[in-house]
Protein backbone atom coordinates (compact mmCIF):
# COMPACT_ATOMS: atom_id res chain seq x y z
CA UNK A 1 0.00 0.00 0.00
CA UNK A 2 1.45 3.72 -1.14
CA UNK A 3 2.26 5.96 1.90
CA UNK A 4 0.09 8.98 2.15
CA UNK A 5 2.72 10.91 2.98
CA UNK A 6 6.79 11.20 2.17
CA UNK A 7 7.77 12.28 5.35
CA UNK A 8 6.64 13.10 8.87
CA UNK A 9 7.94 16.45 10.21
CA UNK A 10 9.18 15.48 14.07
CA UNK A 11 10.11 19.10 15.60
CA UNK A 12 9.53 21.29 19.28
CA UNK A 13 6.92 23.92 19.47
CA UNK A 14 10.10 26.28 19.79
CA UNK A 15 11.06 25.49 16.29
CA UNK A 16 7.52 25.25 14.37
CA UNK A 17 8.28 28.15 12.24
CA UNK A 18 11.60 27.00 11.02
CA UNK A 19 9.80 23.35 10.24
CA UNK A 20 7.09 25.25 8.53
CA UNK A 21 9.74 27.18 6.79
CA UNK A 22 11.25 23.48 5.43
CA UNK A 23 8.16 21.90 4.80
CA UNK A 24 7.09 24.94 2.60
CA UNK A 25 10.19 23.99 0.34
CA UNK A 26 9.59 20.62 0.38
CA UNK A 27 5.74 20.71 -1.22
CA UNK A 28 7.28 23.07 -3.79
CA UNK A 29 9.87 20.14 -4.67
CA UNK A 30 6.49 17.66 -4.76
CA UNK A 31 7.09 16.18 -1.07
CA UNK A 32 4.09 15.70 0.20
CA UNK A 33 4.94 16.29 4.01
CA UNK A 34 2.81 15.75 7.78
CA UNK A 35 3.15 18.78 9.74
CA UNK A 36 0.88 18.74 12.90
CA UNK A 37 0.24 22.80 12.15
CA UNK A 38 -1.19 21.43 8.79
CA UNK A 39 -3.64 18.07 9.36
CA UNK A 40 -4.61 18.00 13.23
CA UNK A 41 -8.24 19.15 12.77
CA UNK A 42 -9.21 21.07 15.63
CA UNK A 43 -11.45 19.43 18.39
CA UNK A 44 -10.08 16.14 17.14
CA UNK A 45 -7.57 14.09 19.56
CA UNK A 46 -4.20 14.88 18.50
CA UNK A 47 -2.53 11.83 19.51
CA UNK A 48 -4.19 9.05 17.37
CA UNK A 49 -3.95 11.40 14.17
CA UNK A 50 0.03 12.01 14.50
CA UNK A 51 1.00 8.03 15.52
CA UNK A 52 -1.53 7.07 12.25
CA UNK A 53 0.07 9.66 10.06
CA UNK A 54 3.95 7.84 11.18
CA UNK A 55 2.30 4.92 9.90
CA UNK A 56 1.39 6.31 6.91
CA UNK A 57 4.92 8.09 6.06
CA UNK A 58 7.64 6.79 4.55
CA UNK A 59 10.25 8.76 6.44
CA UNK A 60 10.24 10.61 9.09
CA UNK A 61 12.97 14.00 9.65
CA UNK A 62 13.58 14.67 13.10
CA UNK A 63 14.28 18.08 13.59
CA UNK A 64 16.45 19.63 16.34
CA UNK A 65 16.58 23.16 17.22
CA UNK A 66 18.93 25.52 19.89
CA UNK A 67 16.14 24.18 22.63
CA UNK A 68 17.00 20.15 21.81
CA UNK A 69 13.88 18.02 21.92
CA UNK A 70 10.39 18.65 23.01
CA UNK A 71 8.54 16.46 25.74
CA UNK A 72 6.09 15.00 23.04
CA UNK A 73 8.63 14.74 20.49
CA UNK A 74 10.98 12.34 22.13
CA UNK A 75 8.00 10.25 21.99
CA UNK A 76 7.13 10.48 18.47
CA UNK A 77 10.95 9.74 17.69
CA UNK A 78 10.30 6.68 19.83
CA UNK A 79 8.01 5.69 17.63
CA UNK A 80 9.67 6.19 14.54
CA UNK A 81 12.82 4.31 15.88
CA UNK A 82 10.42 1.35 16.58
CA UNK A 83 8.68 1.33 13.05
CA UNK A 84 12.71 1.58 11.47
CA UNK A 85 13.10 -1.36 13.72
CA UNK A 86 10.48 -3.65 12.55
CA UNK A 87 11.03 -2.85 8.90
CA UNK A 88 12.80 -5.64 7.40
CA UNK A 89 13.23 -4.63 4.55
CA UNK A 90 15.02 -0.92 5.54
CA UNK A 91 12.68 1.13 3.44
CA UNK A 92 11.50 3.51 6.42
CA UNK A 93 14.02 5.96 7.17
CA UNK A 94 14.39 8.25 10.45
CA UNK A 95 16.45 11.52 9.23
CA UNK A 96 17.57 13.80 12.17
CA UNK A 97 18.22 17.50 10.99
CA UNK A 98 20.26 19.87 13.16
CA UNK A 99 18.89 23.39 12.75
CA UNK A 100 20.89 26.84 12.21
CA UNK A 101 22.12 27.55 16.36
CA UNK A 102 21.56 24.46 17.55
CA UNK A 103 24.54 21.65 18.68
CA UNK A 104 24.50 17.83 18.63
CA UNK A 105 24.49 16.45 22.24
CA UNK A 106 27.07 14.61 23.35
CA UNK A 107 26.84 10.89 21.37
CA UNK A 108 26.22 9.05 24.83
CA UNK A 109 23.60 11.15 25.15
CA UNK A 110 21.34 10.35 22.03
CA UNK A 111 19.64 7.45 20.89
CA UNK A 112 21.61 4.75 18.99
CA UNK A 113 19.94 5.52 15.82
CA UNK A 114 21.27 9.26 16.00
CA UNK A 115 24.61 8.26 16.28
CA UNK A 116 25.01 5.86 13.69
CA UNK A 117 22.84 8.06 11.16
CA UNK A 118 24.31 10.38 8.82
CA UNK A 119 22.54 13.91 9.63
CA UNK A 120 21.54 16.99 7.93
CA UNK A 121 22.65 20.00 9.41
CA UNK A 122 21.25 23.53 8.28
CA UNK A 123 24.53 24.92 10.41
CA UNK A 124 24.20 28.86 9.26
CA UNK A 125 20.59 29.41 8.16
CA UNK A 126 17.77 27.30 6.57
CA UNK A 127 19.07 28.90 2.94
CA UNK A 128 21.92 26.30 2.88
CA UNK A 129 21.18 24.58 -0.47
CA UNK A 130 23.69 22.14 0.12
CA UNK A 131 21.65 21.10 3.05
CA UNK A 132 18.17 21.48 1.92
CA UNK A 133 19.42 18.64 -1.16
CA UNK A 134 21.01 16.37 1.18
CA UNK A 135 17.36 16.15 3.03
CA UNK A 136 15.28 15.92 -0.16
CA UNK A 137 17.81 13.25 -1.27
CA UNK A 138 17.26 11.53 1.98
CA UNK A 139 13.44 11.88 1.96
CA UNK A 140 13.32 10.51 -1.55
CA UNK A 141 16.29 7.26 -0.95
CA UNK A 142 18.56 8.53 -3.12
CA UNK A 143 22.51 9.36 -3.07
CA UNK A 144 23.10 13.39 -2.85
CA UNK A 145 25.45 13.11 -5.74
CA UNK A 146 25.18 10.37 -8.44
CA UNK A 147 21.97 8.04 -8.30
CA UNK A 148 22.90 4.29 -7.26
CA UNK A 149 23.44 2.52 -10.59
CA UNK A 150 24.95 5.47 -12.38
CA UNK A 151 29.11 3.71 -13.48
CA UNK A 152 30.68 7.12 -13.14
CA UNK A 153 34.23 4.88 -12.66
CA UNK A 154 33.62 2.61 -15.13
CA UNK A 155 36.62 -0.12 -15.46
CA UNK A 156 37.86 1.29 -12.04
CA UNK A 157 38.46 -1.36 -9.70
CA UNK A 158 36.54 -0.11 -6.15
CA UNK A 159 38.41 -1.34 -3.90
CA UNK A 160 41.63 -0.82 -2.29
CA UNK A 161 42.63 -4.68 -1.05
CA UNK A 162 45.05 -4.72 1.97
CA UNK A 163 45.19 -0.84 1.82
CA UNK A 164 44.33 1.70 3.34
CA UNK A 165 41.78 4.17 1.87
CA UNK A 166 43.52 7.68 1.14
CA UNK A 167 42.40 10.93 0.71
CA UNK A 168 41.97 10.35 -3.32
CA UNK A 169 40.25 6.88 -2.79
CA UNK A 170 37.39 8.98 -1.52
CA UNK A 171 35.05 8.63 -3.90
CA UNK A 172 34.83 4.65 -3.26
CA UNK A 173 34.82 4.86 0.83
CA UNK A 174 31.40 3.99 1.99
CA UNK A 175 29.62 3.36 5.22
CA UNK A 176 31.43 5.70 7.31
CA UNK A 177 29.44 8.50 6.67
CA UNK A 178 27.91 9.25 9.71
CA UNK A 179 30.85 8.60 11.72
CA UNK A 180 32.98 11.44 9.36
CA UNK A 181 30.32 13.50 10.30
CA UNK A 182 30.65 13.34 14.31
CA UNK A 183 34.22 13.78 13.94
CA UNK A 184 33.42 16.85 11.78
CA UNK A 185 31.46 18.18 14.41
CA UNK A 186 34.19 17.93 16.86
CA UNK A 187 36.28 20.35 14.91
CA UNK A 188 33.67 23.15 14.14
CA UNK A 189 35.05 26.52 14.93
CA UNK A 190 34.19 27.94 18.70
CA UNK A 191 30.88 29.21 19.20
CA UNK A 192 29.81 31.63 21.97
CA UNK A 193 31.31 29.97 25.45
CA UNK A 194 33.26 27.30 23.63
CA UNK A 195 36.80 26.82 22.94
CA UNK A 196 37.85 25.20 19.57
CA UNK A 197 39.19 21.90 19.63
CA UNK A 198 42.28 21.56 17.70
CA UNK A 199 43.38 18.03 19.07
CA UNK A 200 41.37 15.01 17.92
CA UNK A 201 42.85 11.11 18.25
CA UNK A 202 40.78 8.63 15.88
CA UNK A 203 41.47 6.04 17.90
CA UNK A 204 40.58 1.97 16.87
CA UNK A 205 41.94 -1.73 17.37
CA UNK A 206 43.56 -3.03 14.59
CA UNK A 207 42.28 -3.45 11.04
CA UNK A 208 38.79 -0.68 12.69
CA UNK A 209 40.09 1.18 9.36
CA UNK A 210 40.65 4.13 11.55
CA UNK A 211 43.48 5.40 8.95
CA UNK A 212 40.71 5.35 6.21
CA UNK A 213 37.94 7.18 8.49
CA UNK A 214 40.89 10.46 8.75
CA UNK A 215 42.07 10.04 5.54
CA UNK A 216 39.32 9.06 2.82
CA UNK A 217 37.03 10.18 5.27
CA UNK A 218 37.92 13.16 7.62
CA UNK A 219 40.77 14.93 5.17
CA UNK A 220 38.81 14.56 2.22
CA UNK A 221 35.97 15.79 3.60
CA UNK A 222 37.51 18.86 4.42
CA UNK A 223 39.22 18.97 1.31
CA UNK A 224 35.50 19.51 -0.16
CA UNK A 225 34.72 22.55 2.46
CA UNK A 226 33.06 20.47 5.05
CA UNK A 227 33.76 23.17 7.30
CA UNK A 228 34.07 26.61 5.96
CA UNK A 229 37.22 27.38 4.05
CA UNK A 230 38.77 24.32 5.14
CA UNK A 231 39.31 23.45 1.17
CA UNK A 232 42.40 25.96 1.72
CA UNK A 233 43.51 23.98 4.36
CA UNK A 234 47.38 22.73 4.05
CA UNK A 235 46.99 19.55 5.20
CA UNK A 236 50.30 17.38 6.17
CA UNK A 237 50.13 13.48 6.73
CA UNK A 238 53.07 11.67 8.18
CA UNK A 239 53.98 8.33 9.40
CA UNK A 240 56.15 8.96 12.73
CA UNK A 241 58.53 5.93 11.99
CA UNK A 242 62.24 5.60 13.13
CA UNK A 243 62.73 9.38 13.04
CA UNK A 244 59.29 11.18 13.85
CA UNK A 245 60.71 14.71 13.85
CA UNK A 246 61.95 14.12 10.47
CA UNK A 247 59.23 12.56 9.28
CA UNK A 248 57.40 15.48 10.21
CA UNK A 249 59.54 17.75 8.79
CA UNK A 250 59.82 15.89 5.37
CA UNK A 251 55.47 16.18 5.46
CA UNK A 252 55.54 19.56 6.11
CA UNK A 253 57.62 20.62 3.34
CA UNK A 254 55.50 18.96 1.19
CA UNK A 255 52.48 21.25 2.24
CA UNK A 256 54.24 24.51 3.40
CA UNK A 257 57.18 27.01 1.97
CA UNK A 258 59.99 26.03 4.79
CA UNK A 259 62.95 26.98 2.42
CA UNK A 260 64.62 25.16 -0.33
CA UNK A 261 66.84 22.48 0.21
CA UNK A 262 68.06 19.63 3.02
CA UNK A 263 69.33 22.14 4.64
CA UNK A 264 65.82 23.90 5.23
CA UNK A 265 64.41 19.94 6.44
CA UNK A 266 68.01 19.89 8.74
CA UNK A 267 66.74 22.57 10.61
CA UNK A 268 63.63 22.00 11.06
CA UNK A 269 64.04 18.99 12.94
CA UNK A 270 66.81 21.38 15.38
CA UNK A 271 63.85 23.77 15.72
CA UNK A 272 61.64 20.83 16.60
CA UNK A 273 64.31 19.36 18.97
CA UNK A 274 65.28 22.45 20.55
CA UNK A 275 61.67 23.58 21.36
CA UNK A 276 58.07 22.71 21.79
CA UNK A 277 56.89 26.13 20.05
CA UNK A 278 58.66 24.98 16.67
CA UNK A 279 55.66 23.76 14.54
CA UNK A 280 53.45 26.44 16.08
CA UNK A 281 55.66 29.31 15.01
CA UNK A 282 56.17 27.64 11.53
CA UNK A 283 52.17 27.37 10.94
CA UNK A 284 51.44 30.98 12.25
CA UNK A 285 54.88 32.25 9.51
CA UNK A 286 53.39 30.22 6.95
CA UNK A 287 49.52 30.55 6.74
CA UNK A 288 48.11 34.33 6.41
CA UNK A 289 46.23 36.04 9.05
CA UNK A 290 43.21 36.76 7.15
CA UNK A 291 40.84 34.44 6.72
CA UNK A 292 41.63 34.16 10.70
CA UNK A 293 39.98 30.34 10.36
CA UNK A 294 43.04 29.33 8.12
CA UNK A 295 44.34 26.03 10.09
CA UNK A 296 47.17 23.99 9.39
CA UNK A 297 46.05 20.01 9.43
CA UNK A 298 48.80 17.56 10.77
CA UNK A 299 47.68 14.15 10.57
CA UNK A 300 50.37 12.18 12.45
CA UNK A 301 48.63 8.51 11.21
CA UNK A 302 49.74 4.85 13.25
CA UNK A 303 50.88 7.40 16.02
CA UNK A 304 51.84 4.22 17.93
CA UNK A 305 54.76 4.10 15.91
CA UNK A 306 56.27 6.59 18.74
CA UNK A 307 56.72 3.48 20.31
CA UNK A 308 57.26 0.26 18.34
CA UNK A 309 59.85 2.09 15.64
CA UNK A 310 61.09 5.28 17.69
CA UNK A 311 63.35 3.95 19.96
CA UNK A 312 64.55 7.50 20.62
CA UNK A 313 62.88 9.44 23.84
CA UNK A 314 64.10 12.61 22.80
CA UNK A 315 62.47 12.58 19.70
CA UNK A 316 59.70 10.92 20.86
CA UNK A 317 59.24 13.66 23.64
CA UNK A 318 60.00 16.44 21.23
CA UNK A 319 57.38 15.61 18.80
CA UNK A 320 54.39 15.05 21.65
CA UNK A 321 55.47 18.42 22.82
CA UNK A 322 55.45 19.67 19.63
CA UNK A 323 52.27 18.56 18.48
CA UNK A 324 50.43 19.45 21.80
CA UNK A 325 51.90 23.30 21.62
CA UNK A 326 50.54 23.70 18.44
CA UNK A 327 46.99 22.48 19.39
CA UNK A 328 46.52 24.09 22.63
CA UNK A 329 48.25 27.05 22.23
CA UNK A 330 45.87 30.30 22.43
CA UNK A 331 45.67 31.76 18.60
CA UNK A 332 47.31 28.45 17.13
CA UNK A 333 46.13 27.49 13.58
CA UNK A 334 47.69 23.92 14.01
CA UNK A 335 44.93 20.70 14.11
CA UNK A 336 46.70 17.97 15.09
CA UNK A 337 44.93 14.31 14.14
CA UNK A 338 46.90 11.28 15.58
CA UNK A 339 45.42 8.03 14.93
CA UNK A 340 46.50 5.05 16.96
CA UNK A 341 45.79 1.62 17.63
CA UNK A 342 43.61 0.89 21.38
CA UNK A 343 45.84 -0.88 22.39
CA UNK A 344 48.26 1.62 23.01
CA UNK A 345 46.77 3.77 25.29
CA UNK A 346 48.67 2.37 28.00
CA UNK A 347 51.87 3.55 26.88
CA UNK A 348 50.30 6.94 26.47
CA UNK A 349 49.41 7.14 29.84
CA UNK A 350 53.15 7.68 30.37
CA UNK A 351 53.28 10.79 29.17
CA UNK A 352 51.50 13.12 30.90
CA UNK A 353 50.52 15.44 28.83
CA UNK A 354 49.42 13.26 25.78
CA UNK A 355 47.24 11.14 28.40
CA UNK A 356 45.73 14.41 29.35
CA UNK A 357 44.93 15.15 25.56
CA UNK A 358 43.60 11.60 24.58
CA UNK A 359 41.29 11.49 27.76
CA UNK A 360 39.96 14.79 26.85
CA UNK A 361 39.63 14.87 22.72
CA UNK A 362 39.47 11.39 21.64
CA UNK A 363 37.27 9.69 19.45
CA UNK A 364 36.82 5.62 19.17
CA UNK A 365 36.13 3.90 16.07
CA UNK A 366 33.72 1.11 16.44
CA UNK A 367 32.47 -1.85 14.04
CA UNK A 368 30.41 -0.87 11.65
CA UNK A 369 26.62 -2.27 11.67
CA UNK A 370 24.85 -4.10 8.74
CA UNK A 371 23.60 -1.23 7.09
CA UNK A 372 27.31 0.26 7.03
CA UNK A 373 29.17 -2.81 5.73
CA UNK A 374 26.11 -3.11 2.89
CA UNK A 375 26.48 0.20 1.77
CA UNK A 376 30.75 0.02 1.64
CA UNK A 377 30.44 -3.37 -0.25
CA UNK A 378 27.67 -2.46 -2.84
CA UNK A 379 27.98 1.45 -3.38
CA UNK A 380 31.69 1.01 -4.73
CA UNK A 381 30.34 -1.72 -6.96
CA UNK A 382 27.48 0.34 -8.15
CA UNK A 383 29.89 3.37 -8.73
CA UNK A 384 31.99 0.80 -11.09
CA UNK A 385 28.74 -0.52 -13.19
CA UNK A 386 29.24 -3.93 -10.89
CA UNK A 387 26.73 -6.10 -9.56
CA UNK A 388 27.15 -8.30 -7.31
CA UNK A 389 25.18 -12.34 -7.67
CA UNK A 390 22.70 -12.81 -5.66
CA UNK A 391 23.02 -13.42 -2.49
CA UNK A 392 26.76 -12.60 -2.43
CA UNK A 393 26.58 -9.43 -0.82
CA UNK A 394 24.83 -11.54 2.34
CA UNK A 395 27.85 -13.81 2.59
CA UNK A 396 30.53 -11.08 2.75
CA UNK A 397 28.70 -9.59 5.39
CA UNK A 398 28.56 -12.78 7.48
CA UNK A 399 32.19 -13.21 6.77
CA UNK A 400 33.26 -9.93 8.68
CA UNK A 401 30.33 -9.36 11.19
CA UNK A 402 31.59 -8.92 14.52
CA UNK A 403 34.47 -9.90 13.64
CA UNK A 404 37.47 -7.31 14.80
CA UNK A 405 39.77 -6.13 12.43
CA UNK A 406 37.58 -7.34 9.68
CA UNK A 407 37.86 -4.57 7.26
CA UNK A 408 40.67 -5.07 5.77
CA UNK A 409 39.85 -8.54 4.99
CA UNK A 410 36.18 -7.25 3.68
CA UNK A 411 37.94 -4.95 1.30
CA UNK A 412 40.37 -7.94 0.12
CA UNK A 413 37.79 -10.23 -0.82
CA UNK A 414 35.64 -7.47 -2.81
CA UNK A 415 38.90 -6.78 -4.44
CA UNK A 416 39.42 -10.74 -5.09
CA UNK A 417 36.09 -11.51 -6.70
CA UNK A 418 37.19 -9.36 -9.66
CA UNK A 419 34.80 -7.10 -11.38
CA UNK A 420 32.60 -7.74 -14.38
CA UNK A 421 30.61 -5.16 -15.74
CA UNK A 422 27.06 -5.69 -15.16
CA UNK A 423 27.41 -9.32 -14.91
CA UNK A 424 28.09 -9.89 -11.15
CA UNK A 425 30.89 -9.39 -8.77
Amino acid sequence: MKSSFQVFLSHSVADKPAVEEIGRRLLKEGIEAWLDKWHLIPGDPWQPAIENALAESETCAVFIGPGGFGPWQNEEMRAAIDRRVRDSNRRFRVIPVLLPGAQRAERSSLPAFLVATTWVEFRDSLDDQDAFHRLVSGIRGVEPGAGPGNAIYEGKCPYRGLRVFDVDDTAFFFGREALVQWLLNELQPATAGQHANRFLAIVGSSGSGKSSVARAGLVAALKRDAIAGSSAWPVAICRPGPDPLESLAVALSRVLNIGPGVSALADLVTAFRQGEKALHLLARRSLPENPPGMRLIVLVDQFEEIFTLCHDDGLRDALVSNLLYAANVAQGQTIVIPTMRADFYGKCAGITDLAAALSDHNFLVGPMTDDELRRAIERPAQLAGCEFDAGLVDLLQQDVRNQPGALPLLSMLCWSSGTTEKDGV
